[in-house]
């Protein structure tokens, strides 16, 4: 009874084993640089949003004009080398094969790497404003609803993007 205890226990230790030994990894890896270009360029871009928050007309437009394309330029940079960052093996497998979520994820890995989308999404905000700015100027208050959708989408980045830090 005895050795077949120690066989026991000397089995489950080796599964035990081996199974901590084993990682499978799902999510992207970290990038450093990723997430520090998003702190620095979302505090770029807030600043455009104060400058901005007692409204502006079409007339400044040209005062603001740079500010407006750093920050979409730099997003938009950050946007690509998210998107260029390596799905796991096993992530794209799945991605291939199983579909879970096709319309909330896409046929991409927008589930696995969410960044990209988010970055685009906030990009097309930014965007908006700035055009709306050029041609009809900016009301305080709709400064405010894009500064709303704006900080909704860079949450979400810095937060998926944190989450990737393990």
């Amino acid at each position: 009874m005895r050795q077949h205890l120690a066989k026991i226990r000397s089995i489950w230790l080796s599964v035990v084993i081996v199974l901590a030994a084993c990682t499978v990894t799902l999510a992207p890896p970290y990038d450093a640089e990723l997430a520090s270009g998003l702190d620095s360029t979302n505090q770029t871009t807030l600043i455009l949003f104060s400058a901005l928050s007692q409204g502006a007309s079409a007339d400044e437009f040209s005062r603001f004009q740079g500010q407006y394309d750093a920050a979409i330029g730099q997003f938009d940079a950050l946007r690509i080398r998210a998107d260029a960052r390596e799905t796991p093996p096993l992530s794209r497998k799945a991605i291939e094969n199983i579909q879970l979520f096709p319309e909330f994820c896409g046929m991409d890995d927008g589930c696995v790497n969410p960044t990209p989308g988010i970055l685009e999404t906030l990009l097309s905000t930014l965007r908006q404003m700035r055009n709306t700015h050029r041609s009809r100027g900016l009301p305080a208050d709709k400064v405010a609803l894009f500064k709303n959708d704006y900080e909704i989408a860079i949450t979400q980045a810095l937060n998926v993007e944190q989450s990737f830090n393990r």
